[in-house]
């Protein structure tokens, strides 16, 4: 079966600006969709269907008769693209919807390019094919890139403060845990990546600073110098938009929250969870802040990296142009922390240009999804070389994480904790992510599976 014989419909306007375009496929076609953290969708996908999200490369590939075909759309438009796929009878139907930013330039009613069609001579080409067309449509920015960023050997994850408030390590337990991995031969320029260390998890945004619960300045100034002194590297969680609505700085900030395309202001909001308030990335005033307080914190406790929560999620926000104000935060960051490597958390076709980025996506990204559906591996050839993939923090790990947030144990619970920590790590190395573990080194101290993971 080749191009000629899949039909492409034509764009039809739906509300609020929306476009749908839809593709009918064979029931017997394999589509490789870059959702979530890419997902392979068949016949077999039945029960899981209709399946889809937001495309972090807009670009879908299909096997079908022995053909790998691109069905792809190539347009320089600030939009966002979603896919879905459903069972249509003795056929798969691919649905694309295309909406235009409502912050960038241009027409809506002005319907989308037709999707390109073409054929290639694998599944890796027509990621390769498209990361061509990708890295001249939407070039990565020349940010600071350290040299330690390509040569990360191992990732460690650990939680200090849960989001409940329970204290699961201490600054002394960092430092204890950087010991016991130089006794365990883990390779210099290891990243110990950890959360919760100015308050509970998700808390008391943007307070960047050692809680003394933990063992405050002269605590954290202990696991700096450790690190230095045994060879490893130190990388903190912050969130690039965060703010507790409980501070009095949200009030100072409310009027930049971020909004829908509606105009309903926009955070996290799971049960059961700390409520975190998004302020825009655009407004100086929180560009300034966040700057200062970081210049603040690295000035006094110089780590390697800091991590930026969500950084690389956009909204469609008329009152603020994400693809514009991301870049300009990250600048502004940069400047505020020279030498210090920046990492965000969703990557995409149009959000790419940091050295280092996390892996979001299942099953350990923190929110419930369809485990049922084969992962795809496309990140390599799409990202692959950009950059240094690492862990998510809500990744599984081979001993008990009691009372820890955030993680969705169907995983562990269906694959028991060292089998789901070792298939987490297949899935990345098979994508090109560093290799890693989370540990809860108070309790049962660098457990096995980690030790083995780390030296392999």
């Amino acid at each position: 079966m080749g191009t000629s014989s899949i039909d492409l419909s034509d764009w039809t306007p739906g509300s609020g600006g929306s476009w749908t375009q839809t593709t009918q496929l064979p029931l017997h076609a394999r589509l490789h969709v870059p959702c979530e953290n890419g997902r392979v969708i068949d016949a077999r996908s039945d029960a899981s269907l209709p399946w889809g999200g937001w495309l972090r490369a807009s670009c879908v590939g299909v096997e079908v008769d022995d053909a790998s075909l691109q069905l792809s759309l190539r347009t320089r438009n600030k939009a966002f693209v979603e896919a879905m796929v459903s069972r249509n009878g003795s056929a798969l139907q691919l649905t694309l919807t295309y909406r235009l930013a409502s912050y960038a330039a241009g027409d809506s009613a002005e319907p989308p390019p037709k999707p390109v069609l073409c054929e290639r001579p694998g599944m890796a080409d027509v990621w390769q094919d498209y990361r061509k067309w990708m890295d001249t449509a939407w070039p990565r920015q020349p940010f600071f890139e350290p040299d330690f960023a390509k040569r990360i050997p191992a990732v460690v994850l650990v939680e200090l403060w849960t989001g409940n408030g329970t204290i699961t390590h201490t600054f002394e337990d960092l430092v204890r845990l950087l010991g016991s991995m130089r006794e365990a031969e883990v390779p210099k320029g290891t990243m110990l990546y950890f959360w919760g260390f100015h308050g509970p998890f998700d808390t008391r945004y943007p307070e960047y600073w050692p809680a003394p619960e933990l063992g405050g300045e002269a605590g954290l100034s202990r696991v700096v110098e450790t690190a230095a002194k045994l060879g490893y590297r130190l990388m903190p969680h912050l969130n690039y938009w965060g703010c507790d609505g409980r501070l009095p700085e949200y009030e100072q900030l409310r009027a930049d929250q971020v909004r829908d395309r509606s105009g309903a202001p926009q955070g996290w909001r799971m049960e059961g969870e700390p409520p975190i308030e998004y302020i825009r990335p655009s407004s100086s005033a929180w560009r300034d802040r966040m700057a200062e307080i970081c210049h603040r914190f690295v000035s006094s406790f110089p780590v390697d990296a800091l991590f930026l929560d969500q950084l690389g999620l956009f909204v469609d926000d008329a009152g603020c142009d994400f693809d514009l104000a991301t870049t300009q935060y990250i600048e502004a960051m940069q400047n505020a922390c020279p030498g210090v490597a920046l990492v965000g958390e969703i990557f995409h076709e149009r959000c790419r240009s940091l050295p280092l980025w996390q892996v979001w996506g299942t099953p350990w990204c923190g929110l419930p999804m369809n485990e049922s559906l084969e992962h795809a591996e496309m990140w390599r050839e799409l990202f692959g070389g950009d950059f240094t993939m690492l862990p998510h923090m809500g990744m599984p790990g081979a001993v008990p994480m009691t009372d820890s947030w955030p993680s969705y144990y169907w995983y562990v619970d269906h694959h028991g904790p060292e089998e789901a920590t070792r298939r987490a790590n297949r899935w990345h190395r098979r994508i090109g992510a560093v290799p890693s573990v989370r540990v809860n080194y108070r309790q049962y101290g660098l457990d096995d599976v980690a030790v083995e993971i780390l030296t392999q």
